[in-house]
């Protein structure tokens, strides 16, 4: 529906309800993935514990205060960026979906499930397990955790959902915002093969592919922005 605003670059004040509104969405989710990311990285960067893998856990038992904080934050990023990629569909795209691209569709809006299930167990079930052994099982810092595997596993959903969805943003105006969606899933496709082959350095690719957000975050807020301005009428002073 909003797809044709684009189309026929009619000012958003001109669309249907239901068209602003999605232009809206677009900003608030933008802004949302924006600001989880950040408090993200200033939240966990400074409060995961190092050392071997006993002694992260004994810091934990000290005191989880940021690290639960953190993992709070992080369980909002994949939920809100599900959002911004729908609302990004609707607003910047162009045309019917193609095969590859409703698949694509189902992998991204079914990928966020595992991540998020990987940090709520941080804050809603490691600290019921810090004082048993189970708690390697479900600490998201043990790359041999169901936690770990939870998020490698979505990470890499999402990769192979965004390389074969990013061509929906190809063709149209959308081509940057469609450009790094790509190289987001890309690189989170080499992540989880990394994962599996337990080879670190090809691992660390989710790294990129999830710092990758930022930019795709940015730019459909300033795509939303620029729509949502012509949306505001004049009123003569």
């Amino acid at each position: 529906m909003v797809g044709s605003v684009q189309a026929s670059r009619r000012p958003a004040a001109l669309l249907p309800p239901a068209g602003q509104a999605l232009v809206r969405l677009l900003v608030v989710s933008a802004w949302v993935v924006l600001v989880t990311v950040v408090a993200w990285l200033v939240l966990l960067l400074p409060a995961t514990p190092t050392g071997e893998l006993g002694e992260q856990l004994a810091a934990l038992r000290e005191g989880m205060g940021t690290y639960r904080w953190g993992f709070v934050n992080a369980a909002v990023i994949n939920p809100a960026l599900v959002v911004m990629l729908s609302a990004a569909t609707m607003v910047l795209a162009r045309g019917p979906l193609r095969p590859h691209e409703i698949a694509g569709g189902i992998l991204l809006a079914a990928y966020w499930v595992l991540p998020t299930l990987a940090y709520v167990s941080q804050f809603a079930l490691l600290p019921r397990l810090l004082d048993k052994e189970a708690a390697e099982l479900w600490y998201f810092g043990n790359p041999e955790s169901v936690s770990y595997w939870l998020a490698m596993t979505g990470y890499g959903l999402f990769g192979i959902g965004a390389v074969l969805f990013a061509s929906r943003f190809l063709d149209g105006t959308a081509r940057a915002f469609g450009w790094v969606l790509l190289a987001s899933g890309l690189a989170s496709a080499v992540g989880l093969v990394g994962y599996g082959l337990a080879n670190e350095p090809l691992e660390l690719a989710s790294t990129l592919g999830g710092a990758l957000v930022v930019p795709l975050a940015i730019l459909a807020l300033l795509a939303g922005r620029r729509i949502a301005a012509v949306a505001t009428p004049h009123v003569p002073g």
